[in-house]
């Protein structure tokens, strides 16, 4: 399998360095792709991220139709092998104290000020580890999740990292998706993989609307998933554990400055 190439902008390390260290922190895309542009030009890299392996959501998030994992563990060991980067993982560098999600594999923390005293260069390409939930009755009842968590728990748990029973229970469940982005559809992805039963996206908009775009919509339709659009929760229906969730219905209002409805 061909290996995702961070360190596309040069085919070997510079037989000088520069004698510069950069710390980058968070081993996402931009972290790994940063890694490699700064290896390139002859600087010493050291990656720091909170998670077991590099490779941020495209390990521990995206699905794997979308990304394979083995492409990014063999760029990873790319970028190791042949120019030198480090990797501290299960490291989450810290200024003061805080919980995000994705920690639950953290294992050690770093203080931001200790690297800015180490390093020429400290670059912070972390992503964003908090989710919006919506502000509505039942959103704290078991089985509601962000679909970051959910997305993480069920990938973290299918490599190994977490146990079974930190993960979701989706197979032969109902499962409902909140959302027509990208995050939506993965976590629709992943729901159907895990064998779940039935699998809803509601929309508040239209097809035609939704950030994913018609095709991957479509995509999801030829799979089995139910599509409802024009649809947005009110409710979500319990006691302790989720069960149901109550809708209202949408219209669609006038164009706003860019154009969307």
């Amino acid at each position: 399998m061909e290996f995702m190439n961070f360190a596309f902008h040069c085919k070997s390390k510079p037989k000088e360095g520069t004698g510069k260290k950069i710390a980058i922190i968070g081993a996402g895309p931009a972290g790994l792709v940063a890694a490699g542009y700064l290896a390139c030009m002859g600087h010493e890299i050291d990656v720091y991220d909170k998670q077991p392996e590099p490779g941020g959501l495209m390990i521990f998030g995206i699905p794997e139709t979308r990304i394979p994992i083995e492409r990014v563990r063999l760029g990873c060991e790319h970028l190791e092998e042949e120019f030198g980067v480090k990797f501290y993982t299960s490291t989450k560098v810290m200024f003061g104290e805080r919980h995000d999600e994705g920690d639950e594999l953290t294992k050690k923390t770093v203080n931001l000020k200790e690297l800015m005293e180490s390093y020429d260069v400290v670059l912070i390409t972390t992503g964003t580890w908090r989710s919006r939930m919506p502000d509505i009755e039942g959103k704290n009842l078991d089985g509601v999740y962000t679909a970051l968590d959910y997305l993480y728990r069920l990938k973290a748990s299918k490599l190994g990292y977490l146990p079974k029973e930190h993960a979701p229970e989706v197979k032969g469940k109902r499962v409902a998706v909140i959302g027509g982005g990208y995050s939506a559809v993965d976590a629709v992805l992943e729901s159907k993989l895990w064998g779940a039963k039935d699998v809803y996206l509601l929309y508040r908009r239209t097809i035609y609307e939704a950030p994913a775009g018609i095709y991957e919509i479509n995509q999801l339709k030829n799979k089995g998933v139910h599509w409802m659009e024009l649809v947005t929760p009110n409710r979500i229906i319990g006691e302790g554990h989720v069960k149901g969730i109550e809708l209202l219905k949408c219209k669609l209002g006038e164009p706003d400055a860019s154009g969307r409805r």
